[in-house]
């Protein structure tokens, strides 16, 4: 299986814009009064929420290509293939959520109130349940977690649908999956199911296809027309760039060689679980409690020292606890 160094630096990216992005815009932070930061620095930041599709097609690719690669085949590899991706993202998601709790309780008791956990919606969260009982995520990146768990699924049950036998079969799949997704999300109206992301998956798999060459040039490119035109409809222009940037970096399998980036695409996922907890609820409060009353420069200088903060502790995090799973499902038997 080839190394993709593109993937790597991608993750990085995708990780770090949503950070930036949520510790920026997403804190309350910045009044009204900030006029500079609103008119030069947010929309530079906001473009950070460009993450998620690019997580989301990058895994469009990589799952199905490592499945490829190691002769995946159904039902004979499922339990193998599942318990692989679990002991890969749940042990760093499952802390994570102890993690959260912790320190919202603890900042609650140091405000001099109380912190009240709902035991019944921390259950929910195991097995990404909340998606299912109408609960709300302790984190608001949990939902992302439970599309891509919600794609594990589907991508392993479905496999040889989608990839096997016959090629016209094939690809008959892959357009009834775009054409169902559309009226599926209308009528789930949630964006934590997998419908409305569909698109963003399959513009990852049929870059997977072409660059396997099971699929040709003739065939890649409709597809690949009509899949965009799908996430332009749901999502937008920025989406639908963002989706076409990665797939082609994917494809040409560009290096960039700045060590920084893959730095981060190593710690993406600790620094995506994390970035809130470290970055805000800690980090930033605690600044925001040094320098209680800063003006637009000095927020904007704090902001980005927590940013640093998040990735400091994040980096942390992946040695003592995402490192270890990673081994793990690695040792795992393979698919």
């Amino acid at each position: 299986m080839k190394k993709l160094v593109s993937i790597e630096w991608l993750r990085g990216i995708a990780a770090l814009g949503v950070c930036v992005m949520h510790l920026f815009n997403a804190t309350a932070y910045f009044t009204p009064e900030d006029t500079f930061f609103w008119k030069y620095i947010s929309p530079f930041t906001m473009i950070g929420r460009v993450g998620v599709p690019v997580f989301f097609v990058i895994s469009g690719f990589i799952i199905p290509y490592s499945m490829w690669a190691n002769g995946y085949s159904f039902p004979k590899n499922w339990s193998n293939f599942m318990a692989r991706r679990i002991l890969r993202i749940e042990p760093p998601y499952l802390l994570s959520i102890a993690v959260t709790l912790l320190v919202l309780t603890v900042a609650a008791a140091n405000k001099g109130s109380s912190f009240s956990i709902d035991w019944l919606n921390v259950l929910g969260h195991v097995g990404y349940l909340n998606v299912f009982n109408g609960k709300a995520w302790i984190l608001g990146v949990y939902w992302t977690l439970a599309v891509e768990f919600q794609y594990y699924l589907m991508i392993s049950l479905f496999f040889p649908l989608l990839f096997m036998g016959d090629l016209r079969k094939n690809i008959v799949a892959i357009l009834i999956l775009l054409a169902v997704s559309i009226p599926i999300t209308k009528l789930l109206n949630d964006e934590g199911f997998i419908s409305r992301h569909i698109p963003l998956f399959l513009a990852g798999i049929v870059v997977f296809k072409y660059y396997t060459k099971i699929l040709n040039l003739g065939q890649f490119l409709p597809l690949s027309l009509l899949i965009l035109a799908a996430i332009y409809y749901e999502f937008g222009i920025l989406y639908t760039l963002s989706s076409v940037f990665t797939a082609a970096m994917i494809m040409l399998n560009v290096d960039i060689k700045w060590r920084f980036m893959y730095f981060l695409g190593k710690i993406s996922y600790s620094l995506y679980l994390m970035h809130w907890i470290f970055g805000v609820e800690i980090a930033m409060k605690t600044l925001q409690y040094l320098v209680p009353a800063p003006g637009t420069f000095l927020k904007i200088g704090i902001t980005l020292l927590a940013i640093a903060a998040a990735i400091g502790l994040s980096y942390l995090y992946y040695l003592l606890i995402e490192k270890p799973a990673i081994r793990w499902a690695k040792n795992f038997k393979k698919v």
